[in-house]
């Protein structure tokens, strides 16, 4: 019995891709650009690790310290991650309801690059994101793993911290009450 659940517990997020197949051939597809860095001290990143991370498929980098003054959602997530997946389409639709009010940035940790880009594009993620192949961000977080997802206030204080999926209905509030961000044509708000 104990190994059965071990079984059902390593294959819901503990690696491999989960049974969850998406084309890897050929180059991997583009990704979304990382946004441009706030000025030293006006970011909304204080309270977050001192670490600077590659932007997924892309030649810059981005500190954490030195995210733009305005409302952030930083999701971590890894490929193989199956609650991660779930999650990830979800977390895309509250983006695109929120438009450029508010700043949706995911960072890959503890994953292969060709696994999340070719991932990215199969689940139809359009908002950038950063890479951290040894998870150093979600130590220095600190947080047990994926998927955590941290929402910012644009004065940086951190209003939310979901280890395990974000409940979609907590963020869209979050947003809408605590941020006065206008959510347009999102259609899962009064399905959730």
């Amino acid at each position: 019995m104990i190994s059965l659940a071990v079984v059902l517990l390593t294959t819901a997020c503990g690696g491999g891709n989960g049974g969850v197949t998406f084309a890897e051939e050929g180059e991997p597809p583009p990704t979304a650009s990382c946004p441009e860095p706030a000025e030293a001290g006006s970011g909304v990143g204080a309270q977050l690790p001192d670490i600077t991370l590659a932007c997924l498929g892309q030649p810059t980098e981005l500190s954490l310290r030195e995210l733009p003054a305005t409302p952030v959602v930083l999701n971590f997530w890894a490929s193989w991650c199956g609650v991660c997946r779930e999650e990830m389409p979800q977390l895309q639709e509250v983006a695109d309801a929120a438009g450029d009010q508010v700043l949706f940035l995911g960072v890959n940790v503890k994953d292969g690059q060709r696994q999340a880009r070719f991932l990215l594009d199969d689940l139809g993620m359009s908002y950038p994101n950063l890479y951290d192949e040894p998870g150093r961000s979600l130590d220095l977080l600190p947080s047990p793993g994926v998927p955590t997802t941290v929402v910012l206030a644009p004065d940086g204080e951190i209003l939310d911290k979901a280890v395990g999926a974000m409940d979609m209905d907590r963020l869209r509030t979050l947003l809408t009450d605590r941020l006065g961000v206008r959510l347009t044509g999102d259609s899962s708000a009064a399905t959730d």
